[in-house]
């Protein structure tokens, strides 16, 4: 089976790669030896037109491919936005990054809310949910992403999670579009309640 798989590698590698299978008849007295070397001389003696055959291997890596480009085409062409707008200016991948990949599932989930600004806080219950109360516990009328993450004082112990090396404060697209934006917005939810419906329930 290992031979199958260099000889499937080596023909995936490039579309001029062919493989050329020949008899070599090397032992003597062996019965039925004769017979097959008739029969493999005979065979190799025919012409046959083969239709070139491609790997199931291969045919999955370039439908992944084409599907990927086509992807990314359509993010392209589309201009962000409403509230994804910020978490959208990372190019569409077919699978998650290995940071989500270890996210706990109810981590995970709230960070989506957080990405694409569904979630339980103001900003989203002014536009879509109008009679819900838009404040925040800390008495800011419009909860918002950026108030929770950067602004809120019942949040400030995390506030240090965004703040570079240099001390600056990360924007809010920086943390919702950059691997270690992302890494530390997971960090805040494992260690808070925000975003969540309880939390705004609390204001």
């Amino acid at each position: 089976m290992s031979i199958c798989n260099q000889v499937f590698n080596f023909i995936d590698k490039h579309p001029q790669h062919n493989i050329s299978i020949q008899y070599c008849p090397a032992h003597k007295d062996i019965q039925g030896h004769d017979i097959a070397n008739k029969l493999a001389k005979r065979a190799s003696s025919h012409k046959r037109s083969i239709t070139r055959r491609k790997t199931l291997t291969n045919i999955k890596r370039k439908s992944k491919a084409k599907t990927t480009d086509d992807w990314f085409k359509i993010w392209s062409d589309c201009k962000p936005s409403s509230f994804f707008a910020p978490a959208d200016q990372v190019h569409p991948l077919c699978k998650p990054s290995k940071t989500l990949l270890n996210t706990p599932r109810p981590i995970f989930s709230r960070l989506t809310q957080v990405l694409t600004g569904h979630a339980f806080i103001g900003e989203y219950y002014k536009q879509f949910v109008p009679d819900k109360n838009t404040f925040c516990h800390c008495g800011e009328p419009l909860q918002t992403q950026q108030h929770i993450l950067l602004d809120c004082p019942d949040y400030a112990d995390f506030h240090h999670l965004f703040i570079t090396d240099c001390g600056d404060m990360l924007s809010l697209p920086n943390i919702l579009r950059t691997p270690k934006g992302i890494e530390n917005l997971i960090v805040f939810l494992e260690h808070t309640k925000a975003f969540t419906k309880q939390d705004h329930q609390a204001g």
